[in-house]
């Protein structure tokens, strides 16, 4: 039995902005960050938020499981801390397009109170 599933899911990379990019930037975070390493941390997040296939992208990673990098925008422990809040099995692309959003809106909302 093919499983045509497994190519579909994955047809997202086509759209993917860091397709035709080094990887470097996107498995730059270490524990003992480096300026060099914060500012690869940066360009991959600002990557990520401009791509058309950002919510597939992290669902990807949420769904395998993935240890390491940046993926969807996110870093590995903003990704570990999403599945400890939400602990569910699958991760759907409409589910991480509204973690996206509520990440974004957060952040924005940080942004204003810390410029009062």
């Amino acid at each position: 039995m093919t499983k045509y599933y497994s190519v579909v899911s994955e047809l997202w990379r086509d759209r993917a902005s860091c397709k035709e990019v080094g990887v470097d930037i996107f498995f730059a975070e270490t524990e003992h960050r480096t300026k060099e390493q914060a500012n690869k941390n940066k360009a991959a997040k600002l990557m990520c938020s401009k791509c058309k296939a950002q919510s597939e992208c992290l669902s990807y990673a949420l769904n395998n499981k993935i240890e390491y990098g940046i993926w969807g925008g996110f870093t590995s422990r903003e990704r570990r801390n999403i599945c400890a809040i939400f602990k569910l099995k699958s991760y759907t692309i409409p589910l991480t397009k509204t973690i996206i959003n509520k990440t974004i809106a957060s952040i924005k909302e940080q942004n204003q109170q810390i410029k009062i």
